[in-house]
């Protein structure tokens, strides 16, 4: 199993946000955010062949071993969930200046930015910069109206 360009932040409840195990084989994690989770230990834990990479991770759970290009105990600045570009699905947006931005080194696991994966959770093109951004979201950078808004 892959998990790719996933946004898990700001939820309630449990001793751990995001617990990844599959007992029927591997698990993959990839170019995603787990951060801002109401738990007492971590906002993720994986099991011990779970390759983890090109990911932000608030807190971890002490069995976890990360791969490559990984940030852990930083914030990525994700806004409150909105509707962006007139689509029916909230999203965590972040501004350009947050590490989420161009986080994704298509060099480090296999996070298939621009390829496998070419679109964000609303439709946005992947890559919207010089590479792609973590989680579900991707900033379009020098859009100045968005929401109907400029």
């Amino acid at each position: 199993m892959i998990l790719r360009y996933l946004t898990v932040a700001n939820n309630s409840g449990g001793q751990v946000a995001v617990n990844i195990s599959n007992p029927f084989g591997s698990t993959t994690v990839e170019a995603s955010i787990f951060t801002g989770n109401a738990t007492s230990n971590a906002d993720l834990s994986v099991s011990a062949d779970t390759p983890v990479n090109n990911t932000i991770v608030g807190a971890v759970n002490g069995s976890i071993t990360l791969g490559a290009n990984n940030l852990v105990g930083v914030d990525p600045a994700l806004l409150p969930l909105s509707f962006v570009s007139g689509s029916s699905t909230q999203v965590h947006r972040f501004g350009e200046d947050s590490v989420a931005f161009d986080h994704v080194d298509n060099g480090t696991g296999d996070p298939q930015c621009g390829t496998g994966v070419a679109t964000d959770q609303v439709g946005n093109p992947r890559p919207g910069g010089p590479l792609c951004d973590a989680g579900a979201y991707e900033v379009r950078p020098g859009v100045i109206i968005d929401e109907g808004f400029e």
